[in-house]
């Protein structure tokens, strides 16, 4: 997550006043790609706490 967040704002700094439809695009799928990873990451922080769950009620 960390390297999104340095590409995003790499690319924000290099695109600063320019307003290129190019720039814009990729800090915008760069934008979608670390939320996808966040509710991906969330999808498994949840299935892990499940499988923890289950695992307890086994012994």
């Amino acid at each position: 997550m960390a390297s999104i967040e340095q590409a995003l704002v790499r690319l924000r700094a290099v695109a600063a006043g320019t307003g290129h439809p190019t720039l814009a695009e990729a800090i915008a799928r760069a934008e979608q790609s670390k939320q996808r990873l966040v509710e991906a990451a969330t999808t498994l922080q949840g299935s892990s706490q499940a499988a923890r769950q289950k695992m307890s009620v086994l012994g």
